[in-house]
């Protein structure tokens, strides 16, 4: 093997006995040879490891980890060990296909701006090929909605990845999908169009085992994505966002849209925007909770945002006025206590954002959020709260 191979294939595999050995043979077998294989065994209670350990190819490294420590945490730890300049994902129960590595290097030399590189894949399931985004804004704007790019068919370069501290470990079942957030922030991520993977679905897998908890991590990951998007494509007269008026995903979304629009200009972009604001409006009058993150509170951050920068026209506190009312009744009747500091927070934020500080509605709200405040420090404080 190569002292120092341009390619560095990492695979963490856990209790995989009955795929890992075709997943390794089809690394083993790519056109494209000079490489080095990283496989990582995470502790594995099955006969994963004695089949790793059978093969005797120079360009396999093997770690075991004396427990299991998590998927992400032992792709770090390859990446930590690895040489090559780039880095290639590959999971222990995929199949990749015999020129994956050469197209994907191919791509690479012909487009350096190109930081982070997929396929497209086929499942186990069926003949069909998964439908993924090709060029960068495609693979920027479908980040906003969902993680649809095959992970384990990615090349990365490794001073991106290294840029970024690797995956983010925190994210336990989704720390791929936060990966690609912050790689489409910070240069070129494209996919092949040609079907370069097999990826099989079985029922061990993490998205099919911890279903709830990955969605749970997604949702956090693709509101930062949304906040750091509109930041980084907004203008200078756009002002910043923050995370509590994004608090409903459509309208972090729609904001997004709008924003792009303006940033280039694309109507195609403004007209998807409109469309997500025509079935935000109805949320409205729909009984969501009053809560900032996927409810009223957030729905109403949102939109004084979005009319605050001129991409939504009418007065503020007419299309508010209905949230501000159910607000005050709420925090009136004392009910909702759960809810208190996202109500509060909305209140100052109503005040403090209010392009018409003297008028009627704004008195109004100050006068009610002072008296409350005062009311909601003493009961906190004799621990009715």
């Amino acid at each position: 093997m190569n002292d120092n191979p341009p390619v560095s294939v990492i695979m963490p595999v856990y209790n995989v006995e009955l795929y890992v050995m075709e997943a390794i043979d089809s690394i083993l077998c790519q056109t494209f040879s000079d490489f080095e294989f990283i496989i990582i065994d995470d502790g594995s209670t099955d006969n994963t490891w004695n089949i790793v350990q059978s093969y005797n190819d120079s360009r396999i490294i093997t770690i075991q980890n004396d427990c299991n420590i998590g998927n992400y945490p032992s792709r770090n730890k390859g990446i930590k060990v690895s040489k090559g300049k780039f880095i290639v994902v590959m999971d222990g129960d995929d199949i990749a296909m015999p020129e994956r590595l050469k197209k994907q290097l191919l791509y690479f030399e012909k487009n350096p701006d190109v930081i982070a590189l997929g396929t497209n894949c086929k499942f186990n399931s069926d003949d069909n090929k998964e439908f993924i985004p090709l060029n960068h804004e495609d693979v920027t704007i479908s980040l906003l909605k969902d993680f649809n790019i095959l992970h384990p068919s990615l090349m990365i370069r490794k001073d991106a990845i290294l840029s970024l501290g690797g995956y983010d470990e925190a994210y336990k079942c989704a720390a791929d999908y936060d990966l690609l957030c912050h790689l489409a922030l910070l240069g070129k991520v494209e996919n092949l169009p040609e079907i370069l993977m097999m990826h099989r679905i079985h029922e061990s897998q993490i998205s099919q085992t911890k279903r709830k908890e990955q969605n749970e991590f997604a949702r956090s990951i693709r509101r930062k994505y949304q906040l750091n998007f509109i930041n980084k494509y907004k203008s200078d007269a756009q002002g910043c966002v923050c995370l509590e008026e994004i608090g409903i995903p459509e309208i972090g979304l729609a904001i997004c849209f709008y924003t792009f629009a303006d940033k280039y200009n694309y109507d195609k972009y403004k007209k998807l925007a409109d469309k997500t604001i025509d079935v935000l409006y109805k949320i409205i009058t729909k009984d969501i909770p009053v809560c900032i993150e996927g409810g009223l509170c957030g729905l109403g951050c949102g939109f004084q945002y979005l009319i605050r920068n001129k991409f939504l026209d009418g007065d503020i506190d007419e299309v508010l006025e209905d949230i501000d009312h159910r607000v005050i009744t709420i925090l009136k009747e004392g009910s909702n206590k759960e809810y208190i500091k996202d109500m509060l927070f909305y209140l100052n934020y109503r005040i403090s954002k209010s392009d018409k500080i003297k008028n009627e509605r704004t008195l109004l709200l100050s006068s009610f959020y002072s008296d409350y405040i005062k009311k909601y420090n003493n009961d906190e404080n004799k621990g009715e709260f």
